[in-house]
Formats: structure tokens, sequence, C-alpha cells
């Protein structure tokens, strides 16, 4: 059983929520493994379709616990091996879609969490700081390469270097969220949103992620030929078929992920 998080299914949904509330969900070796593990496990779940993360009581997560490894002359926290295989690099492989449901405060390893969602819904009262360079460290759960693509190199410069809080109608500005709301409405307003894109075809919205995630890294002419292959599967879907029969009988299509 998990040891630092909850983690309920329900409704094609899956919710991961940070569960160390006394100590603001700081980001400790347990939880790292915990919230890979409920990723992955998501992630290959053919009944989940979406993803929520979320943090209990008044912070979503407040960093690193400094007491388990990032003090000077330690090294267990940070490793080769949780670079290629913790949540930040199963989140930045997921097909399915994932939100941030920021509740408070996401501060270091927290805020580089919440940027390698797909979607992030901020609560008005919640605050966003990067500040590895203040205490000598490196953002390392993917954030320098992520930002400047999200937010462009000047904001992600903003972000990054000078390691200040960022409050919620910054973060809307810059983009670092979607939406800002008030905090009792963060999780209805994250798990609506999550219905949503468990109402999609699953198998469209994960190829979509897919192609996009492709864009970042690939020229336009062979992401147009990844999109013809993927267009050419889909084609041969149960989904597709479903789809066009729910279309023309102008009903709910009841997708098998097929």
């Amino acid at each position: 059983m998990p040891e630092a998080i909850l983690y309920e299914k329900s409704n094609f949904v899956a919710t991961i929520t940070l569960n160390k509330p006394e100590k603001l969900n700081a980001w400790s070796v347990a939880m790292r493994q915990d919230v890979a593990d409920a990723l992955s496990d998501a992630e290959y779940d053919d009944n989940i379709r979406a993803v929520i993360l979320t943090g209990a009581g008044r912070a979503f997560c407040a960093g690193a616990d400094m007491k388990e490894g990032r003090l000077e002359g330690k090294d267990t926290f940070l490793t080769v091996e949780y670079a290629v295989k913790g949540p930040a690099y199963v989140l930045a492989h997921m097909d399915k879609p994932v939100i941030a449901a920021i509740n408070g405060v996401a501060v270091g390893a927290g805020f580089e969490i919440t940027m390698g969602c797909d979607f992030r819904i901020m609560a008005d009262s919640a605050r966003l700081c990067d500040m590895h360079v203040n205490k000598g460290l490196l953002a390392d759960a993917g954030a320098p390469w992520l930002l400047p693509r999200l937010i462009g190199w000047s904001n992600a410069c903003e972000v990054m270097l000078l390691g200040e809080f960022i409050e919620s109608d910054k973060a809307l500005q810059m983009g670092l969220v979607n939406r800002v709301v008030p905090v009792e409405q963060v999780m209805p307003a994250a798990r609506e949103l999550a219905e949503r894109l468990a109402s999609k075809a699953p198998l469209a919205v994960q190829r979509m992620k897919q192609l996009m995630r492709a864009g970042l890294n690939k020229e336009q002419r062979p992401t147009m030929e990844l999109s013809a292959r993927m267009f050419r599967d889909l084609q041969q879907s149960e989904d597709l078929k479903e789809g066009v029969r729910a279309y023309l009988e102008k009903r709910a299509p009841k997708w098998q992920g097929k």
C-alpha cells in the first residue's frame, strides 16, 4: 500500500493525493516512489482515462523534505535513477491527460511536478515558486527543459533564475496555469475537467497528446508523417466505428478504448 499518498479511482478518473499534510506534503523519497507507481498504474489501467494530482490539507507540496538527503554532502534524494524513473519522467511520457489541482503552495519539487502535468487549476490563494537557486541547487525534475517551451525564454528566466514566489494572478498571466478559482472550487473544477476528458474517445485523446509531444522535438514534416500513421491506425479502431454510429444516432458514444 502507498505510504505517502492516497490513490482513488472512479468514473474513469484516477486521483492521486499527496498525503503528508502535517509536513505540507514535503516531497519525500516514499512520496516520490508512490507517485511514480500510481502514475504508472493509471497509465496502464484501461479503465482510467484521466488523472488528477493534488495535495491534502493547505498545501500542494512545500518542496523536497530536506531531512531526506538534499543537505550538503548527501545524495540520497537525487540520483540518475530518479532522473530517468521518477514521477517527472513518468509524467513526461504519459499518454493519458493529467491535471494538477493546485490547492495551495507548490514549491521546488512540487512546482516542477505541477509543470509536468497537462492542465493546471490553481487556487487563488496558492503560490508557486522554484527556489532551487536560493539554496545553491539545480531544478532536477524537468522544469529547465519544459518552462522555456511552456512560457517562453524570458518568463522562464524570471521563474527559474529569481526563485521568487508567484501569485495566482501572475501565474495565470504568464501561462503557468490554465485557470484560477477559489480554493474550495479547485477539486470540483479538476474533477469536472477530468470527466470531460474521460468522455472523449480515449485512443484519440492519447494519440493527440503523443503527436503534440512529438512535435516539440521534431520538424513539421516528420510530425505530419507521424500524424498520418496515427490517423490510419485510428481508422481501424472500434472507437471510430462507435463514434460515427453515435453521431448518426444522436447519442453519447460508449468508448471501448480499442
